[in-house]
């Protein structure tokens, strides 16, 4: 005598209007509209809630067995009633971190990928003068631009704040930087010091107005001299702004010699031949860059990245 097949008596039979995935999927596309019914169907929403099981069921959007298990269930702790456990693991809690004083240096929040911001953020407030001067601005001043607002509260709070790291949300929120995007700190802080340029020159203190211009503006000038008869081009006396010396690392092995290379001779003969206006011909001729006045503080780009054609 053969013994009964049991094995399907415990399941839960589903019910008589449900359709399969499949088929759901079919008439969505053969009609082209969606219906309650259709979205009941393919997140089955249609099961009963559970009352007690062995574990999540993974198709049933109605268990919560391996979040809170039910009194009458196999399972008898859930994730959530293990939190403390898990917080317990994952170690104290950074947020409430003080720092031993406020001539300790304070961190910033790193948002996901705004470390970029964060390393020029710390950089510029290290600055004395610049913290300084940005402290000084007056309340109108602050109000009418949003950046300068945020920028004056960050500083303030990495200067007197007794927490060990700063929340830097508002700030990157302000100047609507995406989280999620890492960007190049050389770029940013070319952009943010145009920006901050352009929104301190409203105010009316002389320390805060120009502070960018006094602390990082140099001038620069590209001479070009004639071998034979030894005068410059009357372009050599223009002088250019800068921010920042962009130097070639290549080959060389300290900032020395990065600024040797950037101050270094070239060569204008052959086909690079100059036309010198005082002889009236192309003659050999030599360029360089001259370095006519230097900020209190000069920005070093190095060039870590080099161009190279396809073959």
């Amino acid at each position: 005598m053969s013994r009964p097949n049991t094995r399907n008596k415990s399941k839960r039979p589903r019910a008589d209007d449900c359709e399969s995935p499949s088929a759901v999927f079919k008439k969505i596309h053969s009609t082209g509209a969606i219906t309650k019914g259709d979205i009941k169907q393919l997140y089955m929403v249609w099961k009963p809630v559970c009352h007690g099981c062995h574990g999540n069921s993974k198709d049933s959007p109605n268990c919560f067995c391996g979040l809170i298990p039910a009194a009458n269930g196999v399972r008898k702790s859930g994730l959530w009633q293990r939190t403390n456990e898990i917080i317990r693991a994952l170690g104290p809690n950074p947020s409430t971190d003080l720092r031993d004083s406020t001539e300790t240096p304070a961190g910033l929040t790193n948002l996901g990928a705004t470390c970029y911001a964060n390393s020029i953020l710390q950089c510029l407030y290290m600055n004395t003068s610049f913290r300084l001067g940005i402290f000084s601005l007056e309340p109108d001043i602050l109000k009418m631009h949003p950046v300068l607002d945020q920028l004056a509260r960050l500083f303030a709070q990495l200067h007197s704040s007794k927490m060990a790291f700063i929340d830097s949300a508002p700030f990157i929120k302000t100047l609507e930087l995406d989280n999620g995007v890492q960007q190049d700190s050389h770029e940013f802080l070319t952009l943010f010091l145009s920006l901050l340029e352009g929104s301190l020159s409203h105010s009316k203190v002389p320390g805060a107005r120009t502070i960018v211009q006094h602390l990082f503006r140099g001038s620069v000038s590209h001479v070009t001299r004639c071998s034979s008869c030894g005068r410059d081009s009357e372009a050599s006396s223009k002088m250019e702004d800068f921010y920042e010396l962009e130097l070639n690392i290549k080959g060389l092995n300290n900032l020395e010699q990065s600024l040797d290379d950037y101050l270094s001779t070239e060569a204008l003969d052959g086909e690079n031949q100059y036309f010198c206006e005082s002889c009236q011909k192309r003659v050999d001729a030599t360029r360089c860059i001259k370095l006519r006045s230097l900020p209190p503080v000069v920005n070093f780009q190095l060039k870590r990245y080099v161009f190279l054609p396809k073959v």
